[in-house]
């Protein structure tokens, strides 16, 4: 059996390797489903959609093996046909980690700022003159105007390999480049006025590499009707994505559902699956992004246990949350529900958690900053709950919901 690849691109339709080309600017390539590795012709493939100003690239029904992580890129769109168009890392992912990720949507897990060295993620010092202003101290590095960049601080802890990894950190947009070394950005910057700012972007020469994918926001991305099955790691990191989109997604067993890092204004709408560990996750200052519809199974593994269903991080603020099922029977213990760190102005609506009747659920933690221990019960500042209720099964079978408080 061959399946194919339709790319559709915005005006012009050329790729460097062997296409059908039709008249409605679609190219064809073929890849045969027969359990090898598939990662190097469709990265090609995406890199190319990219490379002619963005587009659709659909991929018909059948398996898509991957023996390393797919990037998506700026404006590309990958396209199934849904639940029966499978991309899998399963029997190539002999990692446990991020690094077993099967798609990347922008690389900036902390692991990517820098070498085993300690170089790479330092930036480029920035002044704040105001919340959507910067200057350089360097005019030779300004990124262009409509790239996405990626801010952190000077400050830092030893992360993962003993190198310094940032404390703050948000995705914006450069609107605008002037003379005297000034950018203006499309958004606020969110990070303390305090923190003193560097800047990263994928373009040259700010670009830094981790040895293997330069530290690379995204923006406009999309990934729509495809099951994403992953062994034993997680099946999609969003991490440095602006106004990216993933539409009618089928998680097939991840350590974590939805990951969000450092993303703004970016949705996940229509999402379903089964996870291992963690289920919707906000963090590394995600603003501004929406999740809803998202109904999920939790079922625990013998090395990861629930750490929570859902999580708000450090700075993720402005994100809602709404329509979410998420089924914890599998946990006969004490299933964590929500965890909020230092977060505010979120909001969750239509949440519903479903427990065995014999459990006895942890309902709310807040971390507030300077605290090593959780608050239960307590919401961080602007935080809204409608209709966020615990569910349990009775003999009848009916599922009855009561208020969480």
């Amino acid at each position: 059996m061959t399946r194919t690849m339709c790319i559709f691109f915005p005006k012009v339709c050329s790729l460097a390797f062997s296409l059908v080309l039709s008249a409605c600017h679609s190219a064809l390539v073929a890849l045969p489903d027969d359990g090898m590795d598939d990662v190097v012709e469709l990265q090609a493939a995406i890199d190319e959609v990219a490379a002619s100003g963005g587009g659709t690239l659909r991929l018909e029904c059948g398996t898509y093996e991957l023996s390393a992580p797919l990037y998506l890129r700026d404006s590309v769109t990958l396209q199934g046909c849904g639940a029966k168009t499978v991309l899998t890392n399963e029997g190539w992912n002999e990692r446990s980690d991020w690094q077993g990720v099967t798609v990347f949507a922008g690389n900036l897990a902390p692991a990517s700022f820098a070498h085993n060295d300690g170089r790479g993620y330092r930036g480029v010092p920035v002044e704040r003159l105001s919340p959507t202003k910067l200057r350089f101290s360097e005019c030779t590095l300004q990124p262009e105007a409509g790239t996405v960049v990626w801010l952190t601080s000077a400050e830092g802890e030893i992360g993962q390999g003993g190198f310094l990894r940032p404390v703050h950190g948000e995705v914006t947009l450069v609107e605008a480049v002037e003379e005297g070394c000034l950018v203006t950005l499309a958004d606020a910057v969110s990070v303390p006025e305090s923190v003193v700012l560097r800047l990263h972007s994928a373009h040259p020469p700010l670009a830094s590499m981790n040895g293997i994918e330069p530290n690379q926001p995204i923006k406009n991305a999309a990934l729509r009707s495809i099951q994403i099955r992953s062994a034993n790691s997680q099946a999609v990191i969003s991490s440095g994505c602006y106004g990216c989109e993933f539409i009618d997604i089928t998680i097939g067993r991840s350590r974590r559902l939805i990951a969000i890092q450092g993303m703004r204004n970016s949705t996940y709408r229509n999402v379903s699956g089964v996870f291992g560990e963690r289920g919707v996750e906000f963090a590394m200052l995600a603003v501004g992004n929406l999740v809803e519809n998202v109904s999920a199974r939790f079922e625990p593994r013998d090395s990861y246990p629930l750490r929570p269903s859902l999580r708000f991080g450090e700075n993720a603020h402005g994100n809602v949350l709404r329509d979410i099922r998420i089924d914890l029977r599998a946990d006969e213990g004490k299933p964590w529900l929500l965890r909020f760190d230092e977060s505010h102005e979120n909001h969750l609506e239509n949440i519903h958690f479903i427990v065995s009747p014999q459990s006895a659920p942890q309902d709310m933690v807040y971390r507030a900053a300077g605290t090593e221990r959780g608050v239960r019960g307590k919401l961080p500042p602007n935080t809204s709950l409608v209709s966020v209720e615990l569910c349990t099964p009775q003999r009848t079978d009916d599922i009855v919901c009561e208020p969480l408080e």
